[in-house]
């Protein structure tokens, strides 16, 4: 049915614990600070089992606060990795991820990349489904709420998701915010498994589980490890379909890096 060849080079390569990965982290926004907080997050929970290669976007917004924010981020992310790549000898990472809650272009950088890409929403999500079987997310920002339902839905992942609650974070006291919506979110909606979703979030998930009787889970630990197991799991990238190898464009205005992956190989 697929023809006679042997594509020996899209057998799967099972790597095993003791090969180091080599991963990629890019922010989703241009904040140095949430990326060095985020790379040492990554590192914290992948200890010597990867390399991480963590960057900033050259453009885009310092948070992300909106659909166009987003939007922009997205083309931003895209640049990012390419320049990544790029810059790397090898030209490849073991997998990527994409340090934003609302993963801006995670489906684009799945098409134009050969390696995995994985998002915050979707890891989180995926992972909360496996523990219980109402799941709520807890997150910050007036419009994400909205923004995350919307992205849910796209995804076809919004039909065991009782509630999106915006935590209220006052300057830097995001605990007691987030405690509280967690709250909520076990009493009024009765979840099974909560999601604190967001990159500033990342690690609170962990303080407040001793005092939560359900699971927390953390979008950003869920994303970094969901990236491990899909860089061992070795799988090819498609080579038919919608996510396989771009077809060739000319397109006007973009970098000369991100131009490469689409001209015609």
């Amino acid at each position: 049915m697929f023809g006679a060849e042997l594509h020996t080079k899209q057998r799967p390569r099972l790597r095993e614990k003791s090969t180091r990965l080599r991963l990629l982290l890019v922010n989703g926004n241009t904040s140095a600070d949430v990326t060095t907080a985020l790379s040492a997050a990554a590192k914290r929970l992948l200890a010597d089992r990867a390399s991480i290669t963590s960057i900033t976007p050259e453009f885009g917004p310092p948070y992300i606060r909106t659909r166009s924010e987003a939007a922009i981020a997205g083309h931003a992310i895209l640049s990012a990795i390419a320049k990544a790549v790029r810059s790397t000898s090898s030209g490849h990472f073991d997998a990527c991820i994409v340090g934003c809650f609302g993963e801006p272009s995670l489906f684009a950088a799945r098409e134009m990349f050969g390696f995995p890409i994985v998002g915050m929403v979707e890891a989180s999500v995926v992972t909360a489904l496996q523990l219980g079987s109402r799941l709520a997310i807890v997150t910050a920002g007036e419009r994400w709420p909205t923004m995350i339902d919307e992205l849910l839905r796209g995804y076809g992942l919004d039909a065991r998701c009782v509630g999106i609650l915006r935590a209220g974070i006052d300057g830097s006291d995001a605990l007691t915010g987030v405690e509280a919506a967690v709250g909520k979110a076990v009493d009024r909606h009765e979840a099974d498994v909560v999601i604190i979703g967001g990159a500033v979030l990342a690690g609170i998930a962990h303080r407040l589980q001793p005092r939560v009787p359900v699971p927390l889970v953390d979008s950003f630990a869920a994303a970094v490890l969901q990236a491990e197991a899909l860089a061992r799991l070795g799988l090819p990238k498609a080579r038919r379909g919608a996510f396989a190898a771009l077809p060739a464009a000319k397109i006007a205005g973009i970098d000369a890096e991100l131009a490469s992956f689409f001209d015609a190989t």
